[in-house]
């Protein structure tokens, strides 16, 4: 049993040790011995701390590039991003200027062509209407292209409110009654040119479609968001036509190639009870596409 020990300096201790070696007598002995340490006593443990501090240094290195590395990456982005911000608004302004004016000056020479044309020769004025009516569709055409160059129209909101404003204008002064069921609260998605102008034109040449050939009183413009998944439909109470016989007329063809290009899946679904045409794309790749 331990009676005392004694520290004498760099871990030596001499310890009293007594143990009974009968119920009468005790024995009393000095042992000495020494306790290595493992603290800032050696060099081990201090080796060991520059060790970890200077791997800790390497890796605040490391990740410290790695986040100037991703900054530097964002900056380029985000300078690409703007510059083309600049060229597409411009371009924008230039064509409406020029373009516009171009087809405002055919309208008004054709309009003072038609007055000095006899009214009993239809040849001539036949021809000047059609030429009035593609000036008219090209004009409509171009407003379609200006608004898909306009950055400002670039999220998925945008292009959904311009559809709906265009369903509204075309069924305006007809017998069909339009009915608009979206749900836009949480559809915010930044779209690249190539998706927005793809999904416009599809749904452009569905409402067409819907007003020139489907002989419907009503037809609803529907979107919703279900699992991720961005659902876009229209639907009309038409007559209907055989979806694999007109596959290649009124545009259906077109509305194939324009979805597979933004890898989205297009469904027609016909019959005597009506038409409808549902576009559906992931949410979340959206602004990848």
């Amino acid at each position: 049993m331990i009676d005392k020990y004694i520290y004498i300096g760099l871990a030596i201790y001499l310890c009293s040790v007594y143990y009974e070696k009968t119920l009468l007598l005790f024995f009393r002995s000095i042992l000495s011995f020494e306790i290595i340490p493992f603290n800032d006593q050696t060099e081990v443990p201090k080796l060991f701390t520059v060790i970890a501090l200077t791997g800790l240094i390497l890796l605040l290195t490391l990740y410290s590039l790695h986040l100037l590395k991703k900054f530097k990456l964002k900056l380029r982005l985000r300078i690409k991003y703007e510059e083309q911000f600049k060229i597409r608004k411009q371009t924008a302004e230039d064509f409406h200027d020029d373009l516009g004016n171009k087809l405002t000056r055919i309208t008004i020479l054709s309009e003072v062509l038609k007055s000095m044309i006899d009214e009993n020769d239809t040849k001539k004025r036949t021809i000047l209407k059609q030429i009035s009516q593609n000036v008219d569709e090209l004009f409509t055409c171009t407003k379609d292209i200006l608004w898909s160059l306009n950055p400002k129209n670039d999220t998925l909101n945008q292009l959904l409110d311009h559809l709906e404003e265009f369903a509204i204008e075309m069924f305006e002064e007809t017998e069909v009654q339009f009915k608009s069921e979206m749900n836009t609260n949480q559809m915010h998605a930044v779209l690249s040119l190539n998706l927005s102008r793809n999904m416009l034109m599809i749904f452009k040449e569905a409402i067409h479609n819907a007003l020139k050939h489907a002989k419907a009183n009503e037809v609803t413009f529907k979107t919703k968001l279900i699992n991720n998944l961005v659902l876009i439909s229209l639907r009309d109470n038409g007559i209907g036509f055989n979806t694999t016989h007109v596959k290649n007329g009124h545009g259906i063809n077109n509305m194939y190639v324009r979805a597979k290009r933004i890898h989205a899946d297009l469904a027609i679904t016909s019959n005597c009870n009506g038409t409808q045409i549902t576009l559906t794309l992931p949410f979340s790749s959206l602004k990848n596409l």
